[in-house]
């Protein structure tokens, strides 16, 4: 559960326009980029980021572990309750090539004002 809590925890940083986490997206090398008010991203791409910022509590998870925690819980009910939306960018017929999308709320709506818990 605890890998769980730190995938969230990113995506939380995300949603509230986290300065540090922005400008490690704007330099990372990698299948994750800030679009507007979007993160796009492969899962693949998003495990590499968490890796090497160090965001995942485990320095030893592997990328299927990884996935599974994705695949495993209620990943869009909690970043709904967040005030996010993550959804499916560009379907390339694989989890692992397809494209994601974490979107913030509009700044002045009912869900940008979003739980810290």
């Amino acid at each position: 559960m605890a890998l769980f809590s730190d995938i969230l925890a990113i995506f939380r940083r995300y949603l509230h326009g986290d300065a540090i986490l922005s400008g490690w997206i704007a330099e990372f090398d990698g299948a994750l980029r800030e679009e507007g008010s979007e993160l796009v991203f492969t899962l693949p791409g998003l495990f590499e980021f968490s890796v090497s910022h160090g965001l995942l509590s485990d320095p030893d998870i592997q990328y299927p572990q990884f996935r599974a925690a994705l695949y495993q819980n209620p990943t869009n009910t909690e970043v709904n309750a967040m005030g996010g939306n993550l959804r499916i960018y560009a379907n390339a017929g694989k989890v692992d090539a397809s494209l994601y999308a974490l979107t913030r709320p509009s700044p002045g709506t009912d869900a940008s004002v979003t739980r810290t818990d």
